[in-house]
């Protein structure tokens, strides 16, 4: 099962590259914690290691099914799938606080670390295996059943994946989703004779790597297609791309992905070769895992993206390569070509919308300003303004009707893409499961 889930990486720091004082990143709208580093510092010291703790006999990271199953040192039987009773050996823990850097307070053991589930009611920490995704091998211990998947990183940062995926066990853990709606199997013989119901959409198998339990490119998508390709479903995108559909609700200006939008999702781990970004497109490190983004000229409006369906603002060039996320990684290394419904004006009193706009000096100006513009007639509008998001003042077709519903947004959500029952543990009834199965 594909998961698409709105939820951010909380707690980046962003930081302006090139920009003057004027321009210091405080607070974006959704982005927790934005800020300059102190400058004063002359060095930046790395967190000491934990003191050394008598060992303590533990499974940590191993398979269970029932809290029995666990030892002394890692008493949690913790649920990663209960329908498939798969659960691994863990501990409560306590994760590092980065506002002590001479401190390490992650009380896990080596090569663990103290991971964060965030529910609306709580926040619980359990220790997870760390780990770097490989396409061939599997890093993860084999009774556990799981992966080693770059969107993982969604439950410690940036930089640290973990061993928090269900391995794929064949193609069909691999879904290639159709735009077809069903309810059982037989609804999905028009999309191919192996197609299935997942979900509530028709899918063929993919391609799982049972050697890593990670899902590789697949061969079933359009010749030709680049990132950045309007799509209706996942055929419609690269062989090792997926699609992400239109959506349109109250948690959004506007249209998200307007007529859909291909992309390569676990672009942010390096030695993924099989999902690096090709040419025309570079990893956006706001996402959990990295997506390939469409780079695009910020003074150029035919190249975000020059498809007729689309309208004024459903697309635009936004230089997120002007900023930084945590412990220094460039957002992106050009300007990208996003959705304009995701670009939330309202970014706190020093992230403005000019932030993503051009940041030349003087003698070499860019003619695109970058502001806080009305989503549905182009309009300049206030920073505060709910229908407002970043758009530049290029012309890009007219402007698509109002849609209905709410206008109170949550932009700069990502897309979450997971594998098949995987992503957060098994709640029960809202609460983290640690129990017996």
């Amino acid at each position: 099962m594909r998961m698409y889930c709105a939820a951010f990486v909380a707690g980046l720091m962003l930081v302006a590259v090139g920009c003057s004082d004027d321009d210091k990143s405080k607070d974006s709208g959704g982005l927790a914690d934005v800020g300059q580093p102190d400058m004063g510092a002359d060095i930046e010291v790395a967190d000491t290691l934990a003191p050394d703790l008598p060992p303590v006999d533990h499974n940590m990271g191993e398979g269970c099914k029932t809290n029995s199953d666990c030892k002394t040192g890692s008493p949690d039987c913790l649920v990663l799938s209960k329908a498939e009773g798969i659960g691994i050996c863990s501990k409560t823990c306590t994760p590092d606080n980065p506002d002590t850097p001479l401190i390490n307070e992650d009380d896990c053991p080596t090569d663990f670390v103290c991971a964060s589930f965030a529910y609306t009611t709580a926040t619980y920490n359990y220790c997870l295996k760390k780990c770097t995704p490989s396409m061939t091998t599997n890093p993860c211990p084999a009774s556990s059943k799981q992966t080693c998947h770059p969107v993982s990183t969604r439950f410690t940062d940036l930089d640290q994946p973990v061993c928090w995926y269900l391995a794929c066990k064949d193609d069909k853990d691999c879904p290639v989703m159709s735009a077809t709606t069903c309810s059982i199997d037989a609804d999905c013989t028009s999309v191919g004779a192996d197609a299935f119901c997942e979900s509530g959409e028709c899918a063929r198998p993919g391609k799982c790597n049972t050697t890593s339990g990670m899902c590789g490119p697949h061969t079933l998508g359009k010749a030709g297609s680049k990132v950045g390709d309007p799509c209706t479903s996942d055929f419609d995108c690269p062989n090792a791309g997926t699609c992400f559909p239109a959506t349109s609700d109250s948690t959004t200006v506007g249209t998200l992905w307007a007529n859909g939008y291909c992309t390569i999702t676990g672009c942010a781990a390096a030695s993924l070769t099989d999902f690096a970004c090709p040419a025309g497109s570079t990893c956006n490190h706001l996402f959990y895992g990295g997506i390939c983004a469409k780079t695009c000229k910020l003074d150029d409006a035919s190249t975000c993206r020059n498809n007729p369906a689309d309208k004024g603002g459903d697309y635009e060039c936004y230089a997120w390569d002007n900023l930084v996320v945590g412990g220094g990684i460039q957002v992106t290394s050009e300007p990208v070509c996003m959705s304009g419904a995701s670009q939330e004006c309202d970014m706190g009193t020093s992230l403005s919308c000019a932030s993503l706009g051009d940041q030349t000096d003087s003698a070499n100006p860019n003619p695109t300003n970058m502001s806080c513009r009305n989503r549905f007639t182009g309009a300049a509008t206030t920073q505060t303004d709910p229908a407002g998001v970043c758009l530049d003042d290029t012309a890009s077709g007219p402007f698509g009707p109002a849609p209905d519903g709410g206008t109170t947004p949550d932009a700069m959500v990502p897309v979450d893409v997971g594998t098949p029952d995987a992503g957060t543990p098994d709640a029960g009834t809202g609460d983290l499961a640690t129990a017996d199965l």
